[in-house]
């Protein structure tokens, strides 16, 4: 009795805090509990006022169930909270043993259905678990109906939405338990109840278009188990993929061109990849087998399930091979089987997968070809599987798509014998089809790459883009266009051509579309009027872009009535209305409405046209392409509408811009008008930033905003065709806008600095900083944007520099330093740093004589920026922390990437990067700076770990990262370009007062990337030779400078060739070797025209000497004449290996001049009449090996054959070993070409010289070959041509 008093207690306590704080209308229930408890403590052993009170709770629980049910769902709130009280009193009189409970549960499942959140709750105050209340239920024939419509109905608050997910999460798991033991009968009302809330939410969705399906998948993963999940998920494909079917399969094909992903309603997409998506809780594994499955069944919700298709190809990584790899195993299957119906799925899902795209599955020609093409892989190549297949296409020819029929007509399956007629008669059939169609049988594509998805008019661009990208290649004309031009000529006249001319702007320098026209016209492919009018549009488009953008939307008042007006005319009139009322304040009310007709006369206006695929995940844009007018016009009316709007609501501190979200949400819908509004703001705020008006910067950065916001809704966007970093990072599109924003100028940083504030102002007007997820704060600030903007202000404004002398802020500069002052901009500013290389390279791209700081200015902003602010921060704060190295290494390497962007090919870049690449920068301000802080190496903070000199580490840095040759060649004389500005040391020590040389690492550098990318015809340029020279002056001390021309044949042969330029450093300089001593005494005799006797100094060391005598002294003939004149002497026995390198030497030199160079012929010349075996020299015989690049090394073969073939035969004709020579020479010849592909004349030409000297060789000579020559070169011997059969048979 003590327990119970005590229970009674409790629960009078509870029932009195209820009432303290209940409101009127739940008093009447407050005192019923109340009463109800009063006579349970007083007859507590009463079995009578147990009953009594079980009934009594239970009818009044009813009763309160049954008024929710009545009620509006919004006056269910105060319902709940009684039910809720309700049931604590019961869990308190179950405990007190003052209540039936068995009678009080009879009571309740005695109701046809309890709502959801009652079910929910009493399982967890553990007064009866779902599962007894199904159990009970389960021969209640209207229970099943009623509690799925009871699920389907709750869910609509937060706290409904609990209950929902718990109750579902418990049927799931019943319905699918982890282990076998369980219920059979709760398993089976739990499936029904399943089947019957998905099958009736699917039919709330046909009337409710914004329903989510994903209301259907559980979230509460504490109450459902990760098998169950999986199990449900399979079971609910399966759901989706059966029900309602009402299309069959044939019918799906006419239909399923509105199935791409692109087209699908987010409601459908959502459902399967969003954070809880169904493709997320399956493994691949489940999601195949379940498709796998469903193609058996003869239900099927064909749009449904091919909906999931283009899905699952889209969403899902490795989905294309998984995917090809699941429809060949099903297409075999059927084959073998004869199953012409699963044939026909087949082909409808493949179909399906083509229209995404061929970034993500193949074109439907590939497929078709690749399954049916050729006897290896068709899985139709017998008899009876090709009259399988013949059969399926012949019943799919009234749904198919006509470029489908004309891929099995221009490129039909393999056929089989005896099958030829099956073919006949269904080409037959589609060709009437097509003809009925009125669509032409040709092969609509140049290249050969019909998909199903792709329109005619989508193909001709197609084929225009493809030409282009094969002409940029090698730029030389596709043998597809070539053909076309020919055997095509109304496809290429008619469609091809107008496409390639569309009119456009121009660039000043002429781009790949440009250059490929010109082409095309110098071999008259493109008719002269085609080109006159091309050529006077393109004026009128350069002419109207200067025009200015935003078109002026009349503001007298319209009283015409619409139905009057042309469709645009009626857009313009809506837009008008919205303004009026943004601006006017008249629009919290009318806003939806107001959107709602807005998209629907943007829907007119784009209806009927021709849209191309679009991938909501990603944009391509190129800023030179046509734009459509119609895409501009609506484009241009938008932005109109923000920007009055703007700049009207922007002039309070605390604006209202919802209805720019909504908007924003209206536009993200219109995938086609994407690329439009993208290069058109491109476009403004690059170009046309002097005609731009205060409302123009109030507007664009708001709708900015918003799109920053919603960037998942717009997609990444990359610029084509440019290489250049900055554009071909795939990035969200305002951060790709901020990044490519130029600040170079005074007017570009004025601008800049106003467009930034603006946004800023919009975006902390706009959102709570604190309530961002990382990846969202990211997208809104991104880093780019918070470092120029730091980069600006820093610059411009004087109260940030700390110059208290200078004149204050004012104007656009008071609204950035109000900004960059603000709460809300320091807490941003704390995450990013403007990093000293941020900093620089921005720097860098400033115009010096267009800065808005005057030169002394600038000096001193500079010095203070390096010395005062980044040398004394760390460097985790961005800066260098008195590291002088890592300072000079990042303003060396600015510089150079600065320098190599501005002498790179024009068609590699897009305009904006090759306007800010032209641009004068500050290139030579930096380098001063940089000389001043090369005299402070190494510095005590100096915390690198790679000890070796900065230039050669630099240098070896910047070559790993350059690998390919003609790369390495610009990289290494771009790198000397800047180099040779700084202190002559540097390149052996950072420091000349102790210094400390790496000989080892400065002879590899010469002879490895220096030689590979500065060698010009064996030598250095006579710029880098110098300095090479005063640096080793300067350290001679610490260096072996013998050693180093020892070891460096191409120092050497830089010595002697700049000997009479270079003798005032050479002579600071002793050397010991003698061989170097004796050559130079030799050349300097030789200069003044003594030419004395060779001794036995290295051939080649004189060889060098003869081509300086060459490069400086006249009369070159005469002087080499003398030297053969000597052959005789027995004091000149080595002459003739010093003329053979001379030879190999002097082509080597002249290796990139032109083949008729009289001065090189002139010397080869006297030496072929006098000695012409001195000629017939092989390069591996040379040191010219380690003196020349590898592509100087690959060249010089082809000069030295050319040379032979252009001489007179008979000088030649007597050398045995002639005939050898010129194979092994040809050979070389051959792989160059291979390998870089030259002139095909010139290879023609050497062809036919190798074919005479084989035909006039003696029969002795091929068959005193060397073997290793005939095993070498008998292939390259073969394919020169019918050679005389004796002698030929004999060499081979």
């Amino acid at each position: 009795m003590c327990k119970k008093a005590g229970d009674g207690q409790l629960t009078a306590g509870i029932i009195l805090t209820c009432n303290s704080s209940a409101c009127e209308g739940q008093r009447g229930e407050l005192r019923i509990l109340g009463s109800i408890f009063k006579e349970c403590v007083q007859n507590s052993t009463s079995s009578p006022t147990v009953l009594h009170t079980a009934e009594t709770c239970a009818t009044e629980l009813l009763k309160l169930v049954n008024s929710m049910k009545s009620k509006q769902r919004e006056d269910n709130a105060s319902i709940m909270e009684s039910i809720e009280m309700y049931i604590t009193v019961v869990k308190e009189l179950t405990k007190g043993q003052y209540f039936n409970r068995p009678r009080f549960l009879n009571i309740l499942c005695n109701e046809i259905c309890l709502p959801v959140p009652i079910v929910y709750i009493l399982h967890e105050e553990n007064i009866m678990s779902v599962a007894a209340y199904l159990r009970f239920k389960q021969t209640d024939s209207k229970f099943i109906s009623a509690f799925s419509e009871e699920i389907l109905n709750s869910g609509e608050t937060n706290r409904e939405r609990k209950h929902f997910n718990g109750v579902l999460s418990m049927i799931v798991n019943y319905s699918f338990p982890e282990k076998s033991e369980t219920d059979h009968s709760v398993k089976k009302v739990c499936t029904a109840v399943l089947k019957q809330t998905i099958c009736k939410h699917l039919d709330n969705m046909k009337n409710d278009k914004n329903l989510p399906l994903i209301l259907l998948v559980p979230y509460d993963l504490m109450i459902c188990s990760e098998v169950s999940l999986k199990k449900y998920g399979c079971f609910l494909l399966q759901q989706i993929f059966t029900y309602n079917p009402t299309i069959s399969v044939a019918e799906s094909f006419c239909l399923q061109k509105n199935w791409k992903f692109a087209k699908l309603k987010m409601q459908f997409t959502d459902f399967f990849v969003s954070d809880i998506g169904i493709l997320l809780v399956l493994d691949i594994v489940d999601v195949l087998e379940m498709l796998k499955q469903t193609l058996d069944s003869s239900n099927v919700n064909w749009y449904h399930y091919c909906a999931f298709w283009s899905v699952f190809i889209i969403c899902t990584q490795q989905s294309r091979s998984h995917a090809e790899d699941v429809l060949l195993e099903v297409l075999k299957i059927a084959f073998e089987e004869s199953r012409t119906d699963h044939i026909l799925k087949v082909f409808l899902i493949s179909r399906q997968c083509c229209y995404e795209g061929s970034h993500v599955f193949q074109s439907y020609q590939d497929w078709f070809l690749n399954v049916f093409g050729d006897s290896q892989r068709s899985l139709a190549n017998s008899k009876k599987t090709f009259t399988c297949l013949m059969k399926v296409l012949t019943d799919l020819v009234p749904y198919d798509q006509p470029s489908c029929l004309k891929v099995h007509i221009l490129r039909p399956p393999f056929v089989p014998s005896k099958c030829k007629e099956l073919l006949s008669d269904y080409i037959v059939l589609g060709k009437t089809r097509l003809a009925d169609l009125k669509e032409p049988l040709e092969q609509v594509g140049m290249f050969d790459t019909t998909s199903g998805s792709s329109s005619s008019k989508n193909q001709i661009e197609e084929d225009v883009q493809k030409a282009l990208a094969a002409f940029e290649t090698n730029n030389k004309m596709p043998l597809a266009v070539m053909e076309a031009s020919i055997f095509r000529k109304s496809y290429f006249i008619g469609k091809f051509i107008p496409a390639l001319l569309k009119p456009r702007p121009l660039p000043d320098i002429p781009d790949a579309r440009m250059i490929f026209i010109e082409a095309l016209r110098k071999v008259e492919k493109i008719p002269p009027n085609m080109y006159k009018t091309y050529e006077s549009d393109c004026k009128k488009e350069s002419t109207n872009l200067l025009q200015g953008v935003f078109m002026e939307i009349d503001d007298d008042e319209d009283d015409d009535i619409e139905m009057t007006m042309t469709k645009m005319e009626q857009f313009d009139h809506r837009l008008k209305q919205m303004i009026d009322k943004i601006i006017n304040k008249q629009w919290q009310k009318h806003l939806p409405e107001m959107i709602s007709v807005l998209k629907e006369k943007i829907n007119v206006l784009l209806t009927n046209l021709e849209e191309p695929i679009c991938n909501r995940n990603f944009l391509s844009l190129n800023l030179n392409t046509k734009l459509s007018p119609l895409h501009f016009k609506i484009v241009n009316g938008i932005l109109n509408l923000f920007c009055k709007v703007s700049e009207a609501c922007l002039v309070v501190d605390k604006p209202d811009l919802s209805w720019a979200v909504q908007l924003v949400d209206m536009l993200g819908e219109f995938t086609t008008l994407h690329q439009t509004l993208f290069v058109v703001i491109i476009r403004l705020v690059t170009y046309q930033i002097n005609n731009m008006e205060s409302h123009h910067i109030a507007g664009l950065p708001t709708l900015l905003t918003f799109i920053s916001m919603k960037s998942q809704i717009f997609g990444l966007v990359e610029f084509l065709p440019c290489i250049s970093s900055y554009c071909k990072e795939k990035q969200y599109f305002t951060e790709k806008l901020w990044t490519c924003l130029p600040l170079q100028t005074a007017e570009q940083m004025i601008f800049g600095l106003r467009l930034m504030s603006s946004y800023l102002f919009c975006v902390f007007n706009a959102v709570d900083n604190s309530c961002l997820l990382e990846e969202d704060y990211n997208r809104i600030f991104p880093h780019i944007l918070i470092q120029k903007f730091m980069f600006l202000c820093q610059r411009l404004i004087p109260e940030i520099k700390h110059r208290p002398l200078q004149q204050t802020a004012s104007g656009e500069l008071l609204t950035a330093l109000y900004i960059y002052k603000s709460k809300q901009f320091k807490e941003i500013k704390h995450n990013m740093q403007l990093t000293f290389e941020v900093w620089l390279n921005m720097e860098l791209a400033v115009c010096p004589n267009q800065d808005m700081l005057s030169d002394f200015e600038r000096q001193e902003y500079l010095h203070d920026s390096i010395y005062k602010h980044y040398m004394v921060t760390t460097k985790e704060n961005g800066g260098c922390n008195y590291d002088y190295r890592y300072t000079c290494a990042i303003m060396l390497e600015s510089v150079i990437n600065s320098d190599m962007r501005s002498y790179s090919n024009n068609d590699m870049y897009c305009p904006l990067c090759l306007k800010r690449c032209k641009m004068t920068n500050s290139k030579v301000i930096i380098i001063q700076h940089l000389q001043e802080l090369c005299w402070l190496l190494p510095s005590l903070n100096d915390s690198a770990e790679d000890r070796r000199p900065l230039l050669i580490s630099q240098l070896k840095l910047l070559a790993k990262n350059h690998s390919s040759s003609w790369k390495l060649e610009a990289v290494v004389k771009t790198f000397f370009r800047t180099v040779c500005c700084l202190p002559r040391h540097l390149f052996y020590t950072d420091s000349i007062i102790d210094p400390m040389i790496y000989e080892d690492l400065v002879l590899s550098t010469i002879n490895g990337e220096m030689r590979e990318g500065l060698e010009d015809g064996c030598v250095f340029p006579s710029n880098v030779f110098s300095y090479l020279m005063q640096g080793m002056i300067q350290v001679k001390q610490a260096i072996d400078i013998d050693k180093i021309f020892i070891t460096c044949p191409i120092m050497m042969a830089s010595l002697l060739v700049y000997l009479p330029t270079t003798e005032y450093l050479i002579e600071q300089v002793s050397f010991s070797n003698r061989n170097l001593v004796s050559v130079a005494c030799w050349l300097k005799r030789a200069m003044e025209g003594h030419f004395s006797n060779f001794d036995d100094c290295p051939s080649w060391m004189y060889a060098v000497a003869v081509l300086s005598l060459c490069i400086n002294r006249d009369q070159v003939e005469d002087m080499v004449s003398q030297f053969l004149s000597q052959k005789t002497n027995k004091n000149s026995s080595n002459l003739t290996g010093i003329l053979k390198e001379f030879v190999m030497i002097l082509t080597a030199h002249t290796a990139y001049q032109d083949l008729d160079e009289p001065r090189y012929h002139k010397v080869l010349d006297v030496i072929k009449n006098s000695s012409p075996e001195i000629i017939l020299t092989l390069p591996n015989e040379s040191i010219i090996k380690q003196m020349c690049s590898s592509s100087t090394q690959s060249i010089i073969p082809y000069r030295l054959l050319m040379y032979i073939s252009r001489a007179p035969y008979n000088h030649f004709k007597s050398f045995a070993d002639f005939l050898g020579i010129v194979l092994s020479l040809y050979s070389m010849v051959v792989n160059l070409c291979d390998d870089s592909g030259p002139c095909l004349k010139s290879e023609l030409e050497l062809s036919r010289f190798a074919q005479k000297c084989i035909a006039r060789s003696p029969d002795f000579v091929l068959k005193d070959l060397d073997k290793k020559v005939l095993s070498d070169f008998d292939e390259r011997i073969c394919a020169l041509g019918n050679c005389r059969n004796a002698s030929y048979n004999m060499f081979l």
